[in-house]
């Protein structure tokens, strides 16, 4: 056996360890990129507003009377201030 090189455990494994380390490296180097980010967001806004459409009939409708649109506003005020 003397001459002969040893193989990286991974390559010795089927190569399973190594193609996994490739595509984590590749989701890595795509997520650090700006569009992902922004696929994200509309990933989230869309799945929130499609699980509002599911939700509406378990709110009870005299919800809206005791959150008026005031609270709202103030609500969304503070959130933009705040970025």
């Amino acid at each position: 056996m003397q001459g002969k090189t040893s193989k990286p455990r991974a390559v010795r494994r089927g190569g399973g360890t190594a193609m996994l380390s490739r595509w984590y490296r590749v989701l890595r180097n795509v997520a650090k990129k700006l569009w992902f980010t922004v696929a994200i967001y509309c990933v989230v806004g869309i799945v929130t507003a499609l699980s509002a459409l599911v939700l509406e009939p378990l709110i009870p409708s005299h919800i809206s009377s005791k959150i008026g649109s005031d609270a709202v506003d103030r609500i969304l005020g503070i959130l933009a201030s705040s970025m």
